[in-house]
């Protein structure tokens, strides 16, 4: 419904406050158009990373840039196994952050 994205849209605002640039890796590829901010990689769209190399070329761009939030899932959206490097990748060097609603936010390791 739209008060549930409302609702996500002004939460991603305040605890993202102080980034320049988001990451996402759910459907929710406007976000950073309705935060206006950058995304923090080439990808804005997880779907164009389901091939292997360009999961390894989204990884690398996140070593890059170490967004320091991403959104990471929301319960409406299951991971298919086809992204399950990148899935690894976030699990080693993120924590749980935050849900909220249906969206879980995974924060880099040490930031808190």
């Amino acid at each position: 419904t739209n008060k549930k994205y409302i609702g996500l849209i002004d939460y991603y605002k305040r605890i993202s406050k102080s980034d320049k640039c988001l990451q996402i890796l759910t459907e929710e590829s406007a976000l950073p158009y309705l935060l206006r901010k950058k995304n923090c990689t080439k990808y804005f769209s997880t779907w164009y990373i389901s091939p292997p190399h360009l999961q390894i070329d989204y990884i690398n761009n996140l070593k890059e840039t170490k967004p320091r939030l991403i959104l990471f899932s929301s319960r409406e959206i299951r991971f298919m196994p086809k992204f399950n490097q990148v899935i690894k990748y976030i699990e080693k060097n993120y924590e749980f952050h935050s849900i909220y609603k249906n969206w879980t936010f995974m924060q880099i390791k040490n930031e808190k």
